[in-house]
């Protein structure tokens, strides 16, 4: 039984082999504006994807059904369950990790070493392509394959090899890290030459990988050209390795070729159900950039939707990347099409209006028509100016007016407390002189604590500020280059450059009138005010217009 499904299946994938073969037959000799007409086959593929889809899931249906047999020998449900965990390593984590679980319990119950060293090698490899790299480190080195055979090692130490790679790719940006993955890289290919053949396919993969961390795309193109010659037939490996050698041209900046070889990995990919297309997210960030926005965003969308449903952590995480700026890409398109659409409307209207009122009145009023529509112009122009003056004349009346009475108030407060302290101080020096204590007066003096006070007025100024400007910290950093902007430690709280500058905002720019508020000397001010300016991304100029510009949102 297990033959007959297996018969039916390579049938089928010959079959599907010659549709994606016939496409794709003519891409060489095609010279239609570049990429083109790899895309339209992509695009052909994807529609219908979902066909493909439910074939695979009706592979895994039968496999299912037979699984459910009791009386099955464990050696042929070993069997099913790894041709079931083949179709679910392409297709969904969580199902992936069910089924390598129940073949390590199955393994144990045989008393096979090998297959369940095998199966926990199968588990660590549902832990990575989930992304959960840490988990497939600590599970991998927690994996016994001594007096296991030497294919069993093999696996191994390909599945390290895997690991590393993708490990190295998802810390790139991070260099400082990179040695550590080279070296890993290195021994594992030191191992597997002792191991295997040097025709030997997964030799070939392990030095592909090892020159593609190591920049020497041009070489692992090499080896991965020598893996593709002794390719045959649809499968998950073959898709892999015509994905890579898009990736490796794409390195060496031929992106006509490096399109090609991923527009028929990720074809594959569709052909036999997967969810784990790489490619397609790396054919997005590939086109949208010379104006296939639309088919780009259709591409990263159907990337993010593939890692949702295998849910891939890394894959996620890739595609949602890209996917911000693509959608941005596609947001200032679709918008630029609608002006012009907006504005070619707009212009047919007028126009037909103008035929309309032209034809009554040409033969008698045509120059005092002209003349009229220009005076009529001219001061709707002036109206408009005028208009657009006082609106801004009066959002800044208002904006003045808001913050004189917030101001006010707090002035008013301060000054009654003050009086009131004066008061207090006054009648207590008073009765201390009548009661003819005067050697008192010194400590009862200093028993105020005017550093507090003075803290507790720059605190009050701060929060009343923040009030009145509540985004000043954020627009006013955006003025500041991005290694020199000022961080606070509470969102309540001003530092000193930014009180200063604050200052400034409400129209206080004399250093020595702002150093007699803050109590600093003029020169410390004025020392404030020439860092922050030779860290402005504007000229001086331009930065005071911009700050005075902050806007009061109260």
């Amino acid at each position: 039984m297990p033959f007959q499904f297996r018969q039916r299946v390579m049938k089928k994938l010959y079959m599907l082999l010659l549709l994606i073969c016939l496409p794709l037959a003519g891409l060489d000799a095609a010279d239609k504006k570049d990429y083109e007409i790899y895309l339209d086959s992509l695009d052909y593929y994807l529609q219908q994807s979902d066909k493909y889809v439910d074939r695979k899931e009706g592979r895994i249906a039968v496999l299912e059904e037979y699984l459910k047999n009791n009386d099955l020998p464990p050696e042929q449900r070993y069997r099913y369950l790894l041709l079931l965990f083949e179709e679910y390593s392409c297709y969904q984590s969580k199902l992936m990790y069910e089924t390598t679980q129940q073949l390590i319990r199955l393994s144990r119950e045989m008393g096979d070493k090998d297959k369940l060293v095998n199966s926990e090698i199968s588990l660590a490899y549902s832990y990575l392509w989930s992304g959960a790299f840490k988990e497939a480190y600590e599970y991998a080195c927690s994996i016994d394959t001594t007096q296991t055979a030497a294919a069993t090692r093999v696996r191994y130490l390909m599945f390290q090899l895997d690991l590393d790679f993708e490990s190295s790719l998802y810390v790139k940006p991070l260099r400082f890290f990179m040695p550590k993955y080279k070296n890993n890289l290195r021994l594992v290919v030191g191992e597997l030459e002792k191991l295997l053949p040097p025709d030997d396919d997964r030799l070939l993969e392990a030095r592909q990988k090892e020159c593609a961390n190591n920049g020497q795309y041009d070489k692992a193109n090499e080896y991965l050209q020598q893996r593709l010659r002794h390719s045959a037939g649809i499968s998950r490996q073959t898709a892999a390795k015509l994905s890579d050698v898009g990736f490796m041209n794409l390195e060496m900046g031929d992106t006509v070729t490096a399109v090609k070889y991923m527009v028929k990995g990720a074809i594959m990919d569709i052909l036999i159900g997967s969810k784990q297309a790489p490619a397609l997210r790396k054919i997005a960030e590939t086109i949208y950039p010379d104006g296939e926005v639309e088919r780009a965003y259709e591409y990263i969308q159907k990337a993010m939707e593939n890692a949702v449903f295998f849910d891939s952590r890394y894959r996620m995480y890739e595609s949602s990347i890209t996917l911000p700026l693509i959608d941005k890409e596609l947001y200032e398109l679709t918008k630029s099409q609608k002006e012009i659409l907006t504005v070619a409307v707009c212009v047919i209207i007028v126009f037909c209006i103008a035929v309309v009122f032209l034809y009554a009145y040409i033969r008698k009023q045509n120059r005092k028509l002209r003349h009229s529509t220009r005076l009529i112009r001219e001061k709707n122009r002036s109206l408009l100016t005028m208009n657009g003056q006082m609106a801004d004349i009066n959002k800044e009346l208002r904006s003045a007016n808001n913050i004189k009475d917030v101001y006010l108030g707090r002035i008013l407060a301060d000054n009654s407390s003050a009086i009131t302290d004066i008061e207090e101080l006054a009648k207590t020096v008073k009765l201390k002189v009548k009661a003819k204590q005067a050697d008192d007066l010194i400590p009862f003096i200093y028993k105020k604590d005017y550093a507090k006070k003075r803290k507790e007025m720059l605190a009050g100024f701060d929060a009343m500020f923040l009030h009145l400007f509540p985004h000043f910290i954020e627009k006013f950093n955006s003025l500041l280059k991005e290694d020199c902007r000022i961080t606070v430690e509470d969102k309540n709280t001003l530092t000193p450059e930014l009180r200063i500058f604050a200052l400034v905002r409400l129209g206080i720019t004399k250093s020595d009138v702002i150093g007699e508020i803050l109590n600093y000397s003029s020169s410390t001010v004025r020392n404030y005010k020439t860092k922050i300016r030779n860290a402005a991304v504007v000229p001086n100029e331009e930065f005071d217009k911009r700050l005075l510009e902050i806007e009061s949102e109260i």
